[in-house]
């Protein structure tokens, strides 16, 4: 056992102990190592209240998870990070894990191409579904 206690309760803590065993506080945390700038960028789908109306649940699913694909691969080769899935938006981050001069550009062209989603290629449908950058 080290001398250190914990703050909250003030038991004993063992050495590199991170929680304290008795109430479970945090005692350690670590310091950033690093601190940067980042651009975040949040894709919505416009109008996907309207389109889950118009489907089934399970194709709803199979739509927004094709979207969320379509997002995270294009993110990618623009140099960003889905970080995040929120319904029926993601949250990309440019800027990790390296930072990049132009990270703040990027994420204005993110924009998944339409012809790969399973709901434009349905028959009778005139126009993808539009994204919110």
């Amino acid at each position: 056992m080290s001398a250190e206690r914990c703050p909250r309760c003030g038991e004993p803590l063992p050495s590199g102990a991170n929680f304290c065993p008795n109430c479970g506080a945090p005692v350690a945390v670590p310091a950033a190592s690093e601190r940067r700038t980042v651009s975040v960028v949040f894709v919505d789908m416009a109008n996907s209240t309207q389109l889950a109306a118009s489907l089934d649940p399970e194709r709803f699913r199979e739509v927004i998870t094709a979207f969320h694909g379509m997002v995270t691969e294009e993110a990618a080769w623009l140099g960003g990070v889905a970080e995040g899935f929120i319904g029926d938006a993601v949250l990309v981050v440019f800027g990790i894990p390296l930072g990049r001069d132009d990270d703040a550009i990027r994420g204005p062209h993110l924009r998944p191409p339409a012809p790969r989603c399973p709901w434009c290629r349905r028959p009778g449908r005139s126009s993808p579904p539009a994204i919110r950058p």
